[in-house]
């Protein structure tokens, strides 16, 4: 034992050992995963950008889509899990208008 009745890391159990010596190492900072998040998405964007049929393409649905409404028709969205919410939102925007 340590003084006054502590005791060293080197009498801890193994186990506790690694809870030790996570708690007192310094966090890694977040902001290189955030700059890499950040840089592969301007990448994306830069690519979409040069893409010509990317535009043209989104510009093909956004007509199938008016289309559709325009003469009676349905717009069918689905998804699961974090696409469910992102389809949710994409169909209150089309009722919300």
């Amino acid at each position: 034992m340590g003084s006054e009745g502590t005791v060293t890391f080197d009498e801890l159990p193994p186990w506790k050992r690694v809870i030790a010596r996570n708690i007192h190492q310094t966090p890694e900072p977040l902001t290189v995963p955030i700059s890499n998040f950040l840089y592969s998405s301007h990448d994306a964007i830069e690519a979409a950008i040069e893409d010509e049929g990317f535009g043209e393409a989104i510009e093909d649905c956004a007509r199938m889509i008016v289309e559709s409404l325009l003469t009676g028709g349905q717009i069918l969205i689905a998804g699961n899990g974090g696409s469910a919410a992102q389809a949710q939102h994409f169909a209150a925007e089309l009722v919300g208008r």
